[in-house]
């Protein structure tokens, strides 16, 4: 075993004129193999195993005997049971400084030599970790590129990065805007389908870059090369345009002059439009985003989620999507924020309501004011302080905020990023895209109402939970009661819910049916009004004791809305004869107040003769929602996007490892903002927050992100296109 000067415990020097520190025992830890019990057999190995915790005993002798009550009491406080700290030694052969964090378990004084201590430390480490870190650069760019490293040490260790986008990509998505999602508080939405409009038409045909055709006769509708003048703004050499007066999106791959020549290279046509003639003077506009928006994609913090597009390349573009939307939070700030510096935490007005409010918050987070975004770090309820990590957060703009201002939520940073002119359409390579969709009409609903039509449906039987679903609800007796999805309870048909009860057989005896059976909705935030449409049917000549709608505070007990009489006669339809109705008035403002849950259906008792039946159904269903309770949303500003697709990977085989570590990172990122990989606490940030969803192991099963062997490593990075990037290295040496 290499000899060792111990050195300091938990930041404290215990190696001078005052003590002598020395290492006794150092107990290498044993291996617990896991081997999984049998019935009636032996046990099997599970290739598992466990390592017992290491103790560590140290000889502590007090130099200074004149000071020796000081020293005493100075070594009880250091090594008091329980505390937590680093171990520190220099080993001789060398001379570098190792630590091994380590708990206290006991200090004590030899009786009868009463300046010598005993101090037993235990740890969970096997190796020595180096107090400084090994540091190299590495600046790839294209789509590849490799670092050799030389590890030292005599143990294998584990990899940091911070990697820095100093040029952007030229392909990939190319642009990215965030989006400002603020609930109310109080409400929690879950996860609750929200809609993005966006003209997407003008990015599809930005008329700040332009040209028109310049040939007299026109073009047909597969000329390649395409003659242009009269240019306003850039046209790119190589680029994506959309030729407004026939609807055609096109790319090229040349052009000949900047204020006029040919686009050369065209291809025709392209995502999802259609190759057609167009005049002279037709003009061609520079496309951000392909015409299909399959490269329109949502990420909810460092995670990209699904999204459904309806009516692509228009001026009111709608992108749905299903963020979980918890309560909001309004904090009044006390302290004024300057224009510039960061300052250690913000300080909001101190009273019982901030104290609930701040104690109620996630522990870290992104609250805003103004133009502003703040990424706390850690929260302090009872002085009501948000402990900042980073202000101007996601490039936002710093600015002043004075006392009396008031700072709000956000509880997932949302971004769409856009201008991938190779991507494709997400659903094409998950055959259960759609399992998650909105249940109703994306077309005719918006944020402040959802709509749902025989195209829609209503619910979903093999995906019950699909966002905006109703809950389907049945509680009978007999056989002869159901709720059904298609109209007249019938085999084909247009979508429906509705219910069908009949009277059932208890031996031979015909006995009533006593229901409660049907389709429910609920929004948490308050239901304002509902329109619906629908029929209803007797086969005989009685009606249940109450059919139609019925509302509820809170989804438990319900109360009567509107009822539908009986049919006016036996076994035709008619029509409800009530479609608009108000579930919660506008003068209710508390949300205590608002009906919060909707149930369509028939209740009560049904009785009938044999063989007869009847039927209740909606067949159109709009519903609108307390507009004070909803969230609000807004876009901040467009900027160029950094996609960082990569895969960096370690080729050296680790032990007996069968396949190299490699880590892939999914993300979008701005020019000159840091991803960072920590690899000693596998913690992953993006301008410092939380970006672990942005990893993905070969492995799942390793612990590490990328493990280093001692000697040379070589690195590896691969992408379709980086850009450039600047990665910092680092690691420590490790030994046993």
């Amino acid at each position: 075993m290499a000899q060792k000067t111990i050195k300091k415990f938990n930041g404290t020097t215990i190696q001078n004129s005052s003590f002598r520190a020395a290492l006794i025992t150092a107990s290498a830890p044993n291996a617990k193999n896991i081997f999984i019990e049998q019935a009636q057999a032996d046990a099997q190995d599970s290739g598992a195993y466990t390592v017992d915790v290491r103790s560590l005993a140290l000889a502590i002798e007090i130099l200074d005997y004149a000071n020796r009550y000081a020293l005493e009491d100075q070594l009880k406080n250091l090594f008091k049971r329980g505390t937590r700290g680093n171990l520190e030694a220099t080993f001789k052969d060398d001379g570098l400084d190792y630590l091994k964090p380590c708990a206290v378990i006991s200090i004590a004084q030899d009786k009868d030599f009463p300046q010598f201590w005993t101090v037993l430390l235990q740890t969970g480490e096997t190796c020595w970790r180096s107090v400084s870190a090994e540091t190299d650069t590495w600046t790839p760019s294209g789509t590849s590129g490799t670092k050799t490293i030389n590890v030292g040490g005599k143990a294998n260790t584990k990899l940091s990065m911070t990697i820095t986008p100093s040029v952007g990509p030229t392909s990939g998505y190319l642009k990215r805007q965030l989006y400002q999602l603020v609930n109310v508080p109080l409400v929690d939405w879950g996860l609750r389908p929200w809609c993005l409009t966006v003209d997407t038409l003008a990015l599809v045909a930005q008329n700040a870059h332009k040209c028109q055709i310049n040939n007299g006769a026109g073009i047909d509708d597969s000329q390649t090369t395409i003659p242009y003048d009269t240019v306003t703004g850039t046209v790119p050499s190589v680029g994506v345009g959309y030729i407004v007066s026939t609807d055609e999106q096109i790319s090229w791959t040349g052009r000949t002059g900047t204020t006029s020549g040919n686009l050369t290279g065209v291809t025709r046509g392209i995502n999802g439009t259609t190759a057609s003639a167009a005049l002279d003077d037709a003009e061609i506009k520079v496309s951000l985003i392909r015409a299909d928006m399959n490269d329109y994609r949502v990420w909810l913090g460092d995670v990209e989620t699904k999204r459904w597009i309806d009516a692509p390349c228009t001026t009111t573009t709608k992108t749905w999507f299903a963020p979980r939307i918890k309560p909001g939070f309004s904090l009044v700030l006390k302290t004024a924020v300057a224009a510039s510096g960061t300052p250690a935490y913000l300080q909001f007005t101190v009273d019982k309501t901030h104290i609930a409010l701040i104690g109620a918050m996630e522990k870290t987070g992104v609250v805003y004011h103004g133009n502003e975004w703040f990424y706390y770090s850690s929260t302090d309820s009872k002085n009501c302080r948000l402990y900042l990590a980073k202000r101007g957060f996601l490039e936002t703009t710093e600015e002043l905020h004075s006392a009396g201002v008031t700072f709000k939520h956000v509880s997932t940073p949302i971004t769409t990023a856009y201008g991938n002119s190779s991507a494709t359409d997400p659903a094409d390579d998950d055959d259960h895209y759609d399992d998650d969709k909105p249940m109703f009409d994306l077309h005719e609903s918006d944020n402040t109402k959802w709509v749902y039509t025989s195209t829609s449906g209503f619910y979903d039987v093999e995906h019950p939970n699909r966002p905006g679903s109703f809950v389907q609800f049945l509680s009978k007796q007999g056989n002869e009661t159901e709720t059904y999805l298609i109209t007249e309870n019938g085999e084909t048909g247009n979508p429906v819910i509705g219910v069908e009860a009949g009277t059932w057989l208890k031996g031979t005896t015909r006995m009533p049916e006593n229901v409660t059976g049907g389709f429910s909705f609920s929004s948490p935030g308050g239901i304002w009004k509902v329109t619906h449409a629908g029929k209803k049917q007797r086969s005989g000549t009685k009606w249940v004791a109450k059919a139609g709608l019925q509302k509820s505070l809170t989804g438990a007990a319900y109360i009567d809305l509107k009822m539908e009489a009986t049919p006016t006669a036996a076994g035709s339809y008619s029509a409800f004869t009530y479609t608009d109705t108000i579930v919660t008035p506008t003068t209710v403002t508390a949300l205590a107040g608002m009906f919060k849950s909707l149930r369509f259906g028939a209740f009560g008792l049904y009785s009938e003769a044999a063989d007869v039946y009847l039927r209740i159904e909606v067949s159109g269903w709009t519903v609108h929602f307390v507009s004070a309770t909803l969230p609000t949303g807004t876009f901040l500003t467009a900027e160029d996007n950094v996609t960082l697709d990569a895969t960096v990977a370690n080729d050296q085989l680790i032990d007996d490892a069968e396949e190299v570590d490699s880590v892939r990172v999914v993300t979008p990122m701005l020019i000159g903002k840091e991803f960072a990989i920590n690899g000693e606490s596998n913690e992953v940030t993006f301008d410092g927050m939380n970006a672990h969803s942005a990893i993905t192991l070969n492995d799942d099963s390793r612990t590490e992100i990328l493990r280093l062997a001692p000697g040379n490593n070589e690195l590896s990075i691969t992408s379709d296109d980086m850009g450039t990037l600047g990665i910092a290295l680092s690691w420590y040496l490790r030994r046993p």
